[in-house]
């Protein structure tokens, strides 16, 4: 990354802190151990979909991920 890019992010990040503090404060008080991350699931999609982006939601196949070699 360029300086100037570098740059350009950091400031940025600087202007919207206030609302980057809020959504990682509204992340932490979802729980979302593993098996039971649907809610954190479901608010991370809406936010996306606010974005103005295309969210694909689906259940996965446990028996094909089983089977799979990099499971």
């Amino acid at each position: 990354m360029s300086v100037e890019a570098k740059r350009k992010l950091l400031a940025e990040v600087d202007a919207r802190r206030g609302r980057i503090i809020e959504l990682l404060q509204a992340l932490v008080r979802i729980p979302s151990v593993t098996g039971e991350e649907g809610e954190i699931q479901g608010f991370v999609a809406e936010r996306l979909r606010r974005m103005g982006l295309e969210v694909d939601v689906w259940e996965p196949d446990w028996e094909a991920l089983k089977k799979h070699p990099g499971y």
